[in-house]
C-alpha cells in the first residue's frame, strides 16, 4: 500500500469515527421522555405540523431515542376528529417522526375512538411509517392478531438490547376482541399477574422500558394505588417505567432496585394538545393550567460494573402548548418566553406559569410522601 492510499483510509477511518454519535463511544444511552401527543380541533387545524415541533427538534432529533403517547387513532380513510372521538391522518403522525419521536405507546384509553377497524388501521398506519423510516419508528400496545401474546418490542442502540411494552389501565370503549393491551393496576390480583410476568420477561433484557396509561385525570400527584404498582415494576425489572393520561404532569422519582438505579415518571402530562386554549383563557391559575404545561425528561442510561444499566434523569426541559398569532398551537419551551419571548399580557402569563412549574419541580420529593 502506498502513502496516499494509507492517508486516504486514514481520512475515511476518522470521518466515520466522528460520525458515530458520543452514546455510541462510551456504551451509553441518550432518551427522551415526553408526554401525550393530542389532536384536539384546535391542534388538527393547525397550518404547518410540523412547525409545532420545530422549538424542540434538536433535543428529539440528537438523542437515541424520544418516547411518546399518541393518544389517538391513525384512520387516513377517516376524517380529522377531536375529542370525544379523535383521529388523524398520516402527516400529522409523520411530522411526529420528523419532529423527532422514533417510540410510540399506541395503548390509551383513546386506542378504540374509531373502533376495532380503526385499531388496526391504525396499526398498518405506524407499520407504514416504520416502513417510509426503514425501520427507525417502533410502536407497542395495540397487536393485529388477538391469538398471539402482547410481548415486548425489541430496539437495539449502543449495544443495549431494549424491551418495550406498552399498556392501559382502561379503554373508553370495551374491546370485544382483545387488540389493545389493558392491564387494569386497581383490580390487585390482575396487577399481581402481570408483575409477576414482568419478572420473567425482564431479564432477556439489558433494559425494559413500560409505557403506562392510567390514573385519575388532572391531579398533580399520582393515585397511592398507582404509586405502589409503579414502584413494584420497577422492583420486578423495570428499568423506565414512563407514565401518562392525567393530563398534566405528576412528580418522576430514582427507585433503587438490584444494585441500580431505576426511574419512574408517575405522568408525563400533555406533549401537544388544546386543553390550553379551552382551560385556561390566560389566568396562569386556572385549575387545568398544567394541561398546557410539561417537561421533556432527558434520560442517561449505563452500566455499572456488573454490566447492568442504570439509570439517571437529567435536567428537565420545561415546555408549553403556545397559540401562536395565526392561532397554530406550537410547543415551545416555556424559559425563552419567560425571559421576554412572549408577546404582550402573555409575558406575565409565561413567567408565573414558569414559576409554578418550578415550584412543582421543587416540590416533588415531599409530593411523594405517605
Amino acid at each position: 500500500m502506498n502513502i496516499g492510499s494509507f492517508r486516504t483510509l486514514v481520512c475515511i477511518f476518522c470521518l466515520l469515527a466522528a460520525a458515530v454519535p458520543a452514546a455510541a463511544e462510551n456504551g451509553k444511552l441518550d432518551l427522551t421522555f415526553a408526554g401525550d401527543i393530542m389532536s384536539h380541533d384546535v391542534n388538527y387545524r393547525t397550518s404547518d405540523y410540523n412547525a409545532v415541533y420545530d422549538d424542540v427538534r434538536d433535543r428529539l432529533t440528537h438523542d437515541d431515542l424520544s418516547f411518546g403517547n399518541l393518544e389517538t387513532p391513525v384512520v387516513e380513510d377517516r376524517p380529522y376528529s377531536g375529542f370525544p372521538f379523535f383521529n388523524i391522518h398520516l402527516d400529522y403522525a409523520r411530522a411526529a417522526v420528523n419532529g423527532g419521536f422514533d417510540v410510540f405507546a399506541l395503548a390509551n384509553n383513546h386506542t378504540r375512538d374509531q373502533r376495532e377497524t380503526g385499531m388496526l388501521k391504525t396499526l398498518s398506519s405506524l407499520i407504514l411509517l416504520r416502513e417510509e423510516t426503514k425501520g427507525g419508528v417502533w410502536y407497542s400496545g395495540v397487536r393485529g392478531d388477538p391469538k398471539k401474546p402482547f410481548e415486548p418490542v425489541a430496539i437495539e442502540r449502543n449495544g443495549f438490547k431494549i424491551g418495550y411494552l406498552a399498556v392501559t389501565e382502561f379503554l373508553n370503549d370495551r374491546q370485544s376482541v382483545p387488540y389493545a393491551h389493558v392491564v387494569e393496576y386497581r383490580n390487585k390480583a390482575e396487577a399481581a399477574r402481570f408483575i409477576d410476568w414482568v419478572k420473567t420477561v425482564a431479564p432477556r433484557y439489558d433494559l425494559f422500558i413500560l409505557s403506562y396509561h392510567g390514573d385519575v385525570e388532572y391531579k398533580l400527584t399520582p393515585d397511592p394505588g398507582k404509586r405502589e404498582f409503579f414502584r413494584a415494576l420497577a422492583r420486578a425489572g423495570v428499568g423506565i417505567v414512563w407514565g401518562h393520561h392525567p393530563h398534566v404532569v405528576q412528580p418522576y422519582e430514582c427507585v433503587e432496585a438490584d444494585g441500580v438505579r431505576r426511574l419512574v415518571m408517575y405522568s408525563m402530562g400533555n406533549f401537544v394538545s388544546g386543553m390550553g386554549v379551552y382551560f385556561v383563557g390566560g389566568n396562569p391559575r386556572a385549575p387545568r393550567a398544567f394541561t398546557a404545561d410539561s417537561f421533556l425528561l432527558p434520560v442517561t442510561v449505563t452500566r455499572n460494573d456488573a454490566g447492568k444499566a442504570d439509570v439517571t434523569a437529567g435536567e428537565p426541559i420545561l415546555i408549553t402548548s403556545f397559540s401562536a398569532p395565526n392561532g397554530d398551537i406550537l410547543v415551545k419551551r416555556l424559559e425563552p418566553l419567560a425571559a421576554g419571548g412572549a408577546p404582550g399580557r402573555w409575558l406575565a402569563y409565561y413567567r408565573a406559569r414558569l414559576e409554578l412549574m418550578r415550584k412543582f419541580l421543587r416540590d416533588m420529593p415531599s409530593s411523594l410522601k405517605p
